[in-house]
């Protein structure tokens, strides 16, 4: 039993248009051709729905319209200097993924086409009878062999998408840690460790746990301004000229600098 054909644009004649006339009509040459007219507008317009599937076919679509199909699911950032097949297959791969977004094969799946590498992901999650499991601090460890095209920051951004924001991330490359940044497996021996502060992966990818995301400048106590400075809320008696307060009175109200109290 042969395989049934694959649906496509479908094959019209030159005359489409002119051959659906009545019979009598076409004994005219004028209105023949009066027609064509018509028949020749409509051919491009007919060829444009044709081509409507193909628009929208990844394999097929023009590379600008890869990457605006890309935003539909999520990926704004596709390097329009990247080789277009790869463009191509980033988009089809994430579209599958994306059903199991989430889960440790998704994650996986979708990582592995941007690095073009082997990606192993390590979970503390897990199915356990009920007191069977203990308590495990939810974490999220990748190793992968490359960041592909990504710069470093970039990559734990976009891991950080994907993983929950509860979970303690790390990010290995090989036997360098991307993320946590600091600690001692860390070139510069700066940063945080896995063990310091939250997880969480700030826009400015600095250090997690530091206000400001990469502001150098700490928030400062609630009252106290950020050089240093005495309280703003804290108030009393305004100094004299040798700079010591005078005290109230027996009657409450504060003496004067002169004697009389004038």
């Amino acid at each position: 039993m042969a395989a049934p054909a694959r649906q496509g644009a479908q094959a019209r004649q030159a005359d489409w248009l002119v051959a659906q006339l009545p019979m009598g009509m076409l004994d005219d040459d004028f209105f023949t051709r009066f027609v064509s007219l018509f028949q020749e507008v409509a051919s491009t317009l007919v060829a444009g729905a044709d081509n409507i599937p193909n628009v929208v076919d990844v394999t097929v679509a023009p590379a600008p319209v890869v990457r605006w199909l890309g935003s539909w699911i999520g990926l704004h950032a596709i390097d329009d200097s990247l080789p277009e097949d790869l463009q191509r297959r980033l988009v089809r791969e994430s579209s599958r993924a994306l059903a199991w977004r989430g889960t440790r094969g998704g994650l996986e799946r979708y990582l592995g086409v941007i690095t073009g590498g082997p990606v192993d992901i390590v979970e503390s999650g897990g199915i356990y009878r009920e007191g069977d499991g203990g308590h495990r601090p939810p974490s999220v460890r990748v190793n992968v062999t490359s960041t592909g095209w990504l710069a470093d920051a970039e990559f734990v951004t976009l891991v950080a998408d994907e993983v929950p924001a509860s979970a303690m991330l790390e990010v290995w490359v090989g036997d360098r840690r991307l993320w946590p940044s600091g600690g001692p497996d860390a070139p510069d021996g700066t940063g945080v460790t896995a063990d310091e502060g939250s997880r969480g992966v700030p826009s400015a990818l600095g250090p997690p746990g530091v206000p400001g995301a990469g502001d150098a400048t700490a928030a400062a106590p609630l009252g106290e301004s950020r050089s240093g400075g005495s309280p703003a809320h804290e108030s009393g008696p305004a100094p004299d000229g040798d700079g010591s307060a005078q005290a109230p009175d027996g009657d409450g109200s504060a003496q004067e600098p002169g004697g009389d109290g004038t």
